[in-house]
């Protein structure tokens, strides 16, 4: 695995993901990652229960999974909505923690529901502790409270 300094490869591919993320939020606000964190729920749900059609291979499942998630997302763009805009800390805080929580989704995807590991394999420390210390249930729910988090006084 490559390193630079104490950073590997992994390490630098996720905080290069949570940094496209953030910047996003700037660019299209709260409610572009708001969207993102929602619609990977009934797009796993619908991707785990197709009823006449089974994706054989790699290539396949994560062309449908991408293709229900597209699909799910063109649906629901104009339906949700995030009640105020911040500005400063309170933008950069929600905007960090979404982004951190969209890219906890990914692992949870990476490691307990699509065969993504034919495309890239993460080093030993994050396959145990996404595999072994939290159970899927669990990662299920951790992004949802950090919507829940960003959302409280948004009233």
């Amino acid at each position: 695995m490559m390193n630079i300094g104490f950073l590997t490869l992994d390490i630098i591919i996720i905080i290069a993901i949570i940094a496209v993320l953030f910047f996003l939020s700037f660019y299209f606000g709260k409610k572009f990652l708001a969207k993102l964190i929602i619609l990977f729920y009934p797009t796993l749900l619908i991707f785990l229960n197709l009823p006449y059609f089974k994706p054989e291979g790699d290539t396949a499942t994560i062309g449908t999974f991408i293709g229900l998630y597209i699909v799910m997302f063109l649906i629901v763009r104009r339906n949700a909505t995030a009640k105020k805009l911040y500005s400063g800390f309170r933008k950069f805080t929600d905007g960090l923690v979404l982004s951190i929580m969209f890219v906890v989704q990914l692992l949870t995807l990476y490691y307990h529901i699509l065969p993504l590991e034919s495309l890239y394999r993460i080093t030993l420390p994050f396959s145990n502790f996404f595999t072994e210390t939290l159970p899927l249930g669990a990662l299920l729910i951790i992004p949802l409270v950090g919507l829940f988090v960003t959302n409280i006084s948004d009233e």
